[in-house]
């Protein structure tokens, strides 16, 4: 049976919402104290609509096919547009695409695309915009790692693997409003899978005219509510309202995304006025406890160790799960103080899978015993290993913890390794260290996100560990419409990521804890991180009697 999807009425309420506030400009005095040294004076004297947000580091690409991250994620999101989007509440609505169905039994996609949507440059959306793109994410030599996102599609392994042209992919154009997509078999995900950053769509005439360099400010075209005014590099973005945006140009006229090397740095700004929002540190969450400018909101964001299978002693799975018995997960919110929760399974709270039973607990005996039939007793002869893990304050409490554990009901030692985000995200993708540290966030509010992830023909599974069974698991879940089988399909396979084959070691999953200048409005914590700055506005406030 064919099924048909449209915008709701709560998308359609706020799309006139945002209309009506398009070119609200509020009146605030412009500052004009830079933000930090060397700011020149047009750069202090930056229009008083300006929002001003942070960036943990700088975002490693602006390619929506090669983005891979969540500060890339951030950005990409506001330049760009795919055909679906998610909801403040981890839903999926429609975007460039304005509906959809199914046809042949769930294994064609149609997506109707909106006339309104147009690139930063006045030039039309088209469904060929998208076939290029979808292409480009598949294609062997662009190497995306998020390719494996479209193996569902008609020949899209083959055509990845270089057995066959891309022209061979299961997208076409039939006319220049009508995207369609053909599947090996029917997938229930495939509207979330398009809220990806990695399937928006991209200017074929732009990438091939300008290369590595079309993400430049100078030549990118995006059709998102923003454009890419400025980059300087390892200092700040600037994105200015695109007046071409479907819905038409946002409330915020401007933004400048300043890279924020350090929290403390930040809340420091923030205080100060010359940011508009800061995520909190367990170690200063304390402090701003009643404070209202404090949001809270948990996550769909699982953190984890994982192991290299291909190095030694970690080929062994007595070793890998002596030390995820070793640890008390108990201790990791007592170390990071910002409402986490611990975990053994990988599926986070609020998604359906959600299973708090499964996984190695703490068993430090069991663990001891494991290490002694691996050949290690009381951690005897075990070589030292790398336990790496990106520059954080709070990354490093937790290696730090893991370090200490592992010593002590172990006897085994590690080695600490903080590293640079864009280094270390080079060092994972060629060459992962014994024990390697990351997070994983939702791309979109579904299961299959977090467990498609180390499926073997994954390019985010960085532990070279591959399973046929969890393949098996995981492909048959994502295909199942029937909520309490696909349930059940993915317990099996969790069972085999976190108790049998243990190739990560789940820890616990994220709050987000954030002070909010009360000045913005439309920004709340999320399940999914969403920052989508086409909702929010900017506030007058009060002038400040002089002391």
């Amino acid at each position: 049976m064919d099924a048909r999807h449209t915008a709701s009425e709560v998308e359609r309420r706020a799309t006139g919402a945002r209309l009506a506030l398009s070119w609200a400009v509020v009146a605030l005095l412009a500052s004009s104290v830079p933000l930090v040294a060397g700011c020149d004076e047009r750069e202090a004297a930056a229009s008083v609509a300006t929002l001003k947000m942070p960036l943990d580091t700088e975002p490693p690409s602006l390619d929506p096919q090669l983005a891979q991250d969540v500060t890339s994620f951030h950005m990409v999101t506001n330049l760009f547009e795919g055909l679906t989007k998610l909801a403040p509440d981890g839903g999926t609505l429609p975007a460039v695409a304005r509906s959809w169905e199914t046809r042949e039994d769930g294994k064609v996609y149609v997506f109707h695309l909106d006339p309104r949507s147009r690139w930063s440059d006045g030039k039309p959306v088209s469904a060929a915009d998208f076939v290029y793109a979808w292409r480009r994410l598949i294609d062997p030599d662009v190497a995306a790692e998020y390719a494996y996102i479209l193996y569902d599609l008609e020949n899209a392994k083959d055509v990845n693997a270089g057995k066959l042209p891309l022209e061979a992919l299961g997208v076409a154009a039939p006319d220049p409003l009508t995207f369609e997509v053909r599947l090996t078999k029917p997938l229930v995900t495939l509207p979330a899978i398009a809220e990806m950053m990695n399937t928006f769509p991209v200017r074929q005439d732009v990438v091939e005219a300008y290369g590595d360099r079309w993400t430049s400010p100078e030549h990118l075209v995006g059709n998102g509510a923003y454009r890419l005014e400025s980059w300087r590099h390892d200092y700040r973005l600037v994105l200015t309202a695109n007046p071409h945006y479907r819905l038409g140009p946002p409330a915020i006229e401007r933004v400048e995304a300043f890279v924020v090397a350090t929290k403390s740095t930040g809340l420091n700004l923030l205080e100060t006025g010359k940011l508009d929002w800061i995520e909190l540190t367990g170690q200063d969450l304390p402090a701003y406890q009643d404070d209202p400018r404090l949001h809270s909101k948990p996550q769909f964001y699982g953190v984890y160790y994982g192991f290299n299978v291909g190095k030694k002693p970690f080929d062994d799975v007595r070793v890998r799960k002596a030390l995820s018995l070793a640890i008390d997960r108990s201790e990791l919110p007592r170390v990071l103080r910002g409402g986490q929760v611990p975990t053994t399974s990988w599926i986070p709270p609020g998604l359906l899978g959600y299973a708090p039973g499964i996984g190695l607990g703490y068993d430090p005996e069991r663990a001891r015993s494991l290490l002694a039939e691996a050949g290690f007793p009381g951690g005897k002869g075990f070589p030292r290993a790398d336990l790496a893990y990106n520059e954080d304050p709070d990354y490093r409490a937790v290696s730090e913890n893991l370090a200490a554990q592992w010593r002590r009901n172990l006897g085994v030692e590690v080695t600490i390794d903080s590293q640079e985000w864009k280094v270390y995200l080079r060092a994972l993708s060629t060459d992962p260290p014994e024990i390697w540290r990351l997070g994983w966030q939702a791309d979109f509010a579904d299961p299959d996100n977090f467990m498609s992830q180390f499926t073997t023909d994954s390019g985010n599974n960085w532990t070279r560990w591959g399973n046929a069974r969890y393949d098996e698991l995981v492909a048959h879940a994502a295909a199942e419409p029937d909520v309490e089988k696909r349930r059940a399909l993915y317990d099996e396979a969790q069972r085999i990521l976190t108790e049998e084959e243990v190739p990560v070691v789940c820890l616990y999953t994220r709050a987000q804890n954030e002070l909010i200048s009360p000045r913005l409005r439309g920004y709340e914590p999320n399940p999914m991180d969403l920052i989508d700055l086409s909702r929010m506005s900017l506030v007058a406030m009060p002038e400040q009697p002089a002391p």
